[in-house]
């Protein structure tokens, strides 16, 4: 026994094809009226209405014009899991004079021969590493400064930034507290409650995040409760990690290697934009 064909369905696929299948259509009668002597001839007519256009042939229809400053928005071709924009550089540091450090700042005050203490717009700069701050303290013969107030410190493609940093510059390591950083060629970018730079492009951070999307907007977010980036490897290693997707929980990963770099890798692969 077949089952019953739902009426709904079956009416509206009449009904549009009887709309379609007519090419003239005849309107309500109405009525012709014209002058005749002092009054008025008047006789019952039909209107033709324009026949509608062949299935399949284009119909040209002229909307209104766009408003001023309008822009069109094409629909890109694919979906993306989270968006990207390019991000502002941090003007890389003038290489200095090998093994020297330079130091800069509105006010300097010398103490003691080899220590100083900076303050206004702060640049210590070494190679290619650049600290910059509202105040700091630097020891010449360590190599060290400690900085406060809106420290950025970038060296090539990582930078990082706090409320306060102690750097050592002849060793290359430093250690920042409630920090944000970025690793610009990733276009990488995260929060961490320690960051600590433990060599020449290694860095390692506790309760951190990690995200390729744009800031605000982050589609998918990495959390760990230990990260290590290594650039020099192109690697990042976390522990106790879960991935996040809008916002949700959806994996958990007790140890996770993953590339922070265009090196091939195997294993798992963080998204790239």
């Amino acid at each position: 026994m077949r089952p019953p064909i739902p009426r709904l369905p079956v009416l509206l696929l009449a009904w549009a094809l009887a709309a379609t299948a007519a090419p003239v259509r005849a309107e309500p009668p109405s009525w012709t009226c014209s002058p005749r002597g002092n009054g008025w001839d008047c006789a019952p007519g039909v209107q033709i209405a324009a026949a509608a256009p062949a299935r399949g042939a284009p119909e040209h229809r002229a909307g209104p014009p766009p408003p001023p400053g309008a822009h069109s928005r094409a629909v890109p071709p694919t979906c993306r899991l989270c968006t990207w924009h390019p991000v502002r550089r941090t003007p890389p540091a003038l290489p200095g004079p090998p093994g020297t450090t330079h130091l800069s700042a509105k006010q300097v005050e010398v103490r003691r021969r080899e220590r100083y203490s900076l303050r206004g717009d702060v640049v210590i700069r070494r190679g290619g590493q650049e600290l910059t701050a509202e105040r700091a303290r630097y020891d010449r013969a360590t190599d060290t400064a400690d900085a406060a107030g809106g420290v950025i410190f970038s060296d090539g493609g990582l930078e990082v930034r706090g409320p306060a940093a102690r750097m050592n510059f002849k060793a290359d390591t430093g250690a920042f507290r409630e920090a944000r950083y970025r690793l610009i060629d990733r276009h990488a970018h995260g929060t961490a409650r320690i960051i600590e730079i433990t060599g020449k492009n290694r860095a390692r951070a506790r309760q951190v995040t990690y995200t390729t999307c744009d800031p605000g907007h982050e589609d998918w977010l990495l959390k760990a409760r230990r990260l290590r980036l290594n650039r020099n490897t192109g690697t990042g290693v976390a522990h106790d990690a879960s991935l996040w997707l809008g916002g949700v929980p959806v994996f958990y990963f007790p140890y996770l290697r993953f590339p922070i770099d265009g090196r091939r890798k195997s294993g798992f692969l963080i998204p790239k934009v």
